[in-house]
């Protein structure tokens, strides 16, 4: 599902295009069987230049790169050969630590894989003469060229620069007093993240492959990391892209019902939703059509559904309760909550089959936070505590 543009020649024959579509197909089949093609037997290496794409990687993770592996990347080939190369680089004006969008917090922190969680160099990882390529190409050139002449460079370019800040103070307004403390944080940067991988990249050989997250946003210190990655193992959650997962974003209404789908096996409704705010053709609306002709979501009282809407921690109990079709009406339970008189009445029953059965603890100062907005961790965490039941 990506798109690969050919830049050179820029006005292609259908004859040329044929060849580069065939023979970057053919190449990518093998990258996506762990580097072998599954019919004719060749290797990534038959059709690519193994050490620059190693080079590539190592240029986007060493800087943190957004596009990395995703996109502005460029790959040539010369006519008389048959080997595909990486390069060269470009696109580099978002990098060590200054992200955008939904990369900005992973970028923002200098240790940590990042490039590697690119779709393309998730399936390279699986070649072991790339990973033992990007550990001797690292340990044996990069580290030290990091630390013994891009760390000096740039600690001559903050003098050399410095009259520029001013310049560009008077032409852009911007602080030239906060270039020197700018230049001190990329340093420590550098050398942090230099270090991390040069560690990290220690372990990295032909024959064994490492486990690895499938989220670059969570660390095992995190409290809902084994959640995380038990909901990634089983299916229920995809991430944001780009091996996003967001665990602090709100959950949607949409994302909720998605995994309830999931959960239910994926089965196709009969007819399409009938809520004006979902459109047909989009990714949730299977899953929406599921969940409202079997009657696990309703709607609001205005007809819409609200996909994009953040959805409250009581109203996933309701749905996951809706879901199982078991009955619960004991409430007793919502009395040992500092906070159970706020949980709204079409949900009180959901919530104490939900305390009951250990998928809604609470938190540690005794409440419940019914109307709280759930986040993404907390999402994954309930639902793994529901399948595991």
């Amino acid at each position: 599902n990506t798109h690969i543009v050919v830049k050179s020649p820029e006005y292609c024959s259908k004859e040329a295009m044929d060849y580069i579509a065939t023979y970057y197909q053919e190449f990518e089949d093998a990258l996506y069987n762990k580097g072998t093609h599954p019919d004719n037997g060749k290797t990534i290496a038959d059709y690519a230049d193994v050490a620059s794409l190693a080079k590539c990687y190592i240029v986007n993770e060493l800087t943190k790169n957004p596009d990395g592996y995703r996109t502005s990347c460029y790959f040539y080939k010369d006519a008389d050969t048959d080997i595909l190369v990486a390069g060269p680089i470009w696109d580099y004006d978002l990098s060590f630590g200054h992200g955008w969008g939904v990369f900005i917090s992973s970028c923002a922190d200098p240790t940590g894989y990042f490039t590697l969680f690119a779709n393309f160099s998730k399936e390279l990882y699986h070649y072991g003469p790339f990973r033992q390529a990007v550990h001797d190409i690292y340990l044996t050139e990069v580290s030290s060229i990091v630390t013994e002449q891009v760390i000096p460079s740039l600690d001559a370019d903050m003098v050399s620069l410095s009259h520029a800040a001013y310049a560009n103070d008077l032409v852009w307004g911007r602080s030239a007093s906060s270039f020197p403390s700018a230049c001190t944080a990329l340093r420590s940067y550098i050398l942090t993240r230099n270090a991390w991988l040069t560690e990290a990249f220690a372990s990295w050989n032909s024959e064994t492959e490492e486990s690895m997250n499938l989220f670059h946003d969570i660390k095992e210190s995190d409290w809902f990391y084994e959640s995380v990655v038990e909901a990634g193992q089983m299916g229920l959650i995809n991430g944001m892209g780009f091996g996003i997962f967001a665990p602090y974003n709100n959950a949607t209404r949409a994302q909720t019902t998605k995994i309830l789908w999931v959960m239910a096996g994926s089965h196709s409704a009969q007819k399409d939703a009938t809520f004006p705010d979902v459109d047909p053709s989009v990714w949730y609306a299977p899953a929406i059509a599921w969940a409202q002709e079997n009657g696990v979501v309703n709607g609001y009282a205005s007809g819409m559904f609200g996909p994009e809407d953040p959805i409250t921690r009581q109203d996933l109990v309701v749905l996951l309760y809706r879901w199982s079709g078991e009955a619960y009406t004991d409430l007793s339970l919502l009395e040992e909550f500092t906070d159970g008189s706020m949980v709204s009445d079409y949900a009180d029953e959901a919530l104490c089959w939900a305390i009951s059965k250990g998928i809604l603890t609470g938190y540690t100062d005794n409440t419940l936070r019914p109307k709280n907005h759930i986040t993404r961790a907390e999402l994954a965490t309930i639902m793994v505590r529901y399948c595991n039941g």
